[in-house]
């Protein structure tokens, strides 16, 4: 779901299939694209430092996500040892952003070249940072234009469904001051009813929402909002205090 802000800037909720039941995940794929959905955020997370113990989805998934529902921008975080392995497989089933995990990268220069490689294979590319990163390690990649997204994690890196970290809203605000033309500043991690005002208050125009979105809809019984609701709350939430 997609609105313009006060400032100008478009602002999103991005579902996040983490969330999501990865048995139907091509029908999820769909049935968020019916409920307004333009992106959605697709979490390729391996075994390593990098995301200890998390679930892991990859090209073949993309890939029927995409077939699904075509017109969604897939949003794909990838936060593997390998990153450059996956970049052109990823592409090819039908990411149309990859963000890749800043510590992932090997440092300034390694990032500026698998940055490189997503342009050159066709896609949109991003940087995303976990909550320890220090929020100014992206500001040379910003300067070059080498990113247009960067996702703030308020939560460790592959775990849905964690506390959301409010000291990251600093890095939200010091990134939006730095960065006011940037396009889309995310949030990711522990999106709810209850931190989505924070999130737009310190400049993300992007909430990237799990548990707060799938998490309602498969359960009727736990006081959740149903799917389509659940969006359309964080989006007016987002409204009122985008900046």
């Amino acid at each position: 779901m997609v609105l313009v802000l006060a400032s100008g800037r478009e602002g999103r909720v991005v579902p996040s299939v983490l969330a999501a039941d990865f048995g139907s995940l091509a029908r999820e794929a769909e049935a968020r694209y019916s409920a307004g959905a333009d992106w959605l955020h697709v979490d390729v997370c391996g075994s390593g430092d990098q995301c200890p113990g998390a679930l892991t989805l990859g090209p073949q998934a993309v890939a029927a996500m995409h077939a699904a529902a075509p017109l969604l921008l897939l949003d794909v975080h990838v936060a593997t040892d390998r990153l450059g392995a996956l970049i052109d497989a990823l592409v090819a089933a039908g990411a149309g952003r990859i963000v890749l995990q800043w510590v992932a990268c090997g440092g300034l220069e390694g990032a500026r070249t698998l940055l490189t490689a997503v342009h050159n294979a066709g896609a949109r590319a991003g940087g995303c940072l976990s909550p320890a990163t220090a929020v100014e390690d992206v500001f040379p990649l910003v300067h070059q234009g080498l990113v247009g997204l960067v996702d703030i994690l308020a939560v460790p890196p592959g775990f849905g469904g964690a506390a959301f970290d409010r000291t990251v809203l600093h890095k939200v605000a010091a990134l939006r001051t730095a960065f006011p033309l940037l396009p889309f500043i995310a949030v990711d991690g522990g999106v709810s009813r209850a931190s989505a005002a924070a999130c737009a208050a310190a400049g993300a125009n992007v909430l990237i929402a799990g548990a707060a979105v799938f998490g309602s809809a498969r359960r009727a019984t736990d006081g959740a909002l149903p799917l389509t609701q659940g969006m359309a709350t964080l989006l007016e939430l987002l409204r009122e205090n985008g900046i």
